[in-house]
């Protein structure tokens, strides 16, 4: 029986089958049963005819025949697995003494191997089984594709919120042209990519915060926090607390619990320590 040019490729519920066999009442008898059980049926009497149908058309399962002249079983198989990788296979075979035929089928993959004559019911569970398998990794594979195409965007809006940010404190971005200002310029260069401490000193509105902004991000700690504390606003007896962090109590004392200091949120960034002249003498 040839090829049916009348069949959709359209999945429906139950799963597109492609069906080969050169044995034309085969092909008949089975594409009967599969039609009345749901399936949409594409057939097809020859391995050539099924590789050029599923140059067009895609299937979720494909039912084969090992003997065909000319091009036989596996060769048809793999020859469609190049075109439609996904898509699940199942051998069928008059010849239970064809001993290549297995070994060949699990080297390409086959999902199932079936012996004529066989009852509908196992063909049926068998199709019912693939075609499942077909959807989950279908639906696994589109997951997976968004997943990757959503991380992809974060990590793109990451990357531009991160240049956002740090040309709000390029050089660029702080007024002066003194000779005052030209002076501090040069100070802040040799710093940019130096772990040393830095002292920025001058009254308050003269830009402290800006310049320390500006040497974090644009040195190599820029991928890192910039974690800013107002020392004169913080009570002194809780200073050491704040930049050092608490100790976790004893499991069962109900009381204060750990807490995670300024200088280790800062770790690999800077810690700016805003009026650092105002703490005590002791801190």
């Amino acid at each position: 029986m040839p090829e049916n040019p009348d069949a959709s490729s359209a999945t429906t519920d139950m799963g597109a089958i492609l069906l080969i066999d050169d044995d034309d009442l085969v092909l008949q008898s089975l594409s009967l049963t599969l039609d009345d059980s749901g399936y949409t049926v594409t057939t097809a009497n020859s391995g050539q005819k099924a590789v050029a149908i599923c140059r067009t058309e895609s299937f979720e399962v494909v039912i084969c025949d090992i003997r065909m002249p000319g091009m036989n079983g596996i060769d048809t198989l793999r020859a469609i697995k190049e075109i439609q990788p996904d898509v699940r296979t199942v051998v069928i075979t008059g010849y239970a003494s064809d001993s290549d035929a297995p070994v060949e089928a699990v080297r390409l993959g086959v999902d199932d191997y079936l012996l004529k004559p066989f009852a509908d019911d196992l063909l049926l569970h068998s199709l019912e089984q693939n075609v499942k398998r077909f959807r989950l990794q279908a639906d696994n594979a589109r997951l997976t594709q968004e997943l990757k195409t959503a991380n992809a965007q974060l990590k793109w809006e990451n990357t531009q919120l991160k240049r956002q940010v740090a040309g709000q404190h390029q050089f660029d971005d702080i007024v002066g042209t003194s000779s005052a200002m030209a002076a501090v310029y040069r100070l802040i260069q040799p710093v940019l990519n130096s772990d040393i401490t830095v002292l920025l000193s001058g009254e308050t509105g003269t830009g402290k915060d800006l310049i320390a902004r500006a040497i974090h991000y644009n040195g190599p700690r820029k991928g890192a926090s910039f974690v800013p504390v107002h020392c004169g606003a913080i009570q002194e007896s809780l200073l050491e607390s704040e930049l050092f962090g608490v100790i976790p109590d004893y499991p069962g004392l109900q009381s204060r619990t750990g807490k995670k200091g300024l200088f280790e949120e800062a770790d690999g960034g800077t810690l700016f320590l805003d009026e650092v002249g105002e703490m005590g003498t002791a801190m």
